[in-house]
């Protein structure tokens, strides 16, 4: 029982911490994104630093977003993948347009409202990536661990069942980045299909041609 409850704490510990850092680098990501989107240079820390306050919405977000869809999975499949689909731009919608959460996954819904498809194929080619980057990162601990499958490497010693989940970790680390940046450009072209935004853009830079402020006030003065 002690090394089932030692295995379910790191589990847990090692999933937080993926969200947690997940949360803040889509934030982050989705701002350097936004910026290049602009025309404006995007720097890592600046980034990072124009979302530090709403990185805690971002978590919550991702917290309500994952438990949301892992439900849906639960009863049936296909509605949780719905569900996934029809949210894929609440990250982008929260930080570009300081929703709220629920705010945040309205405005998703409406973005992707009539090109779901689209945003199906990009989830399952990143899910494929995913997936290939895992198991690339797990053989070399399967076969050093002298186990015959990834299933066993959880009656493994403690060092490698941690070894594994550092695994997990880095490849979310690496594709994940990929899927917010894919994500984000799509937010933008939906923007651009339903609601003219780089017409709406211009305008207001000519309107107002020494106009300053972060992707964040631009997203609330074109979406108003």
């Amino acid at each position: 029982m002690s090394g089932f409850l030692r295995i379910f704490v790191w589990g847990l510990g090692a999933s937080l911490l993926s969200i947690a850092v997940s949360a803040a680098s889509h934030a982050a990501t989705v701002i350097a994104v936004s910026e290049a989107h602009l025309g404006r240079p995007a720097g890592v820390m600046e980034s990072f630093a124009k979302v530090r306050s709403r990185i805690a919405a971002v978590i919550g977000l991702s917290f309500s977003v994952g438990f949301l869809v892992i439900l849906a999975c639960i009863a049936l499949i296909v509605p949780g993948v719905l569900l996934a689909v029809r949210w894929s731009l609440a990250v982008p919608a929260m930080v570009l347009e300081d929703k709220s959460i629920g705010e945040a996954m309205s405005r998703s819904t409406e973005l992707t409202l009539g090109n779901r498809g689209r945003i199906f194929v990009i989830w399952l080619l990143f899910l494929t990536l995913s997936l290939s980057f895992n198991w690339l990162l797990h053989w070399p601990i399967v076969l050093a661990a002298g186990v015959g499958t990834r299933v066993a490497l959880h009656h493994a010693a403690v060092g490698w069942q941690i070894a594994s989940l550092a695994a997990t970790f880095l490849s979310v680390c690496l594709v994940g980045p990929l899927a917010t940046i894919a994500f984000s450009l799509v937010y933008f072209d939906e923007r651009v299909r339903k609601e003219a935004f780089d017409l709406q853009l211009m305008m207001s830079s000519l309107d107002a041609p020494g106009l300053r402020g972060t992707p964040a006030q631009a997203g609330l003065r074109l979406s108003s």
